[in-house]
């Protein structure tokens, strides 16, 4: 499992590139499945966050990905994924293996 940065759609991609080549080169298949944090396309400011019952404080590392840029990166993504021809679904469409 990869964490990929959520800052710029092609080094995204990049990554994902290689580990497609990294599937193949050893005869399995590759496949993405991804999770979108509800905060990583909203400004999110370091610190904690203060709810009823808890706090949170997110790593450095993942506030530095909440940005507006982040969210019009992962836009992106989509039309990078088409001119490769791959195919999407959701994960109701995916029968158990």
């Amino acid at each position: 499992m990869t964490i990929l940065p959520n800052r710029d759609g092609p080094v995204m991609m990049r990554h994902i590139d290689e580990g497609v080549r990294f599937c193949k080169a050893r005869g399995a298949g590759a496949f993405l499945g991804s999770y979108l944090p509800p905060w990583e396309p909203h400004p999110t400011s370091e610190g904690e966050i203060q709810y009823e019952e808890c706090s949170v404080r997110l790593d450095p590392s993942i506030v530095q990905n909440c940005t507006v840029n982040g969210a019009e990166q992962l836009d992106r993504l989509p039309e990078m994924f088409r001119d490769r021809g791959t195919q999407s679904f959701e994960a109701s469409q995916i029968e158990e293996v």
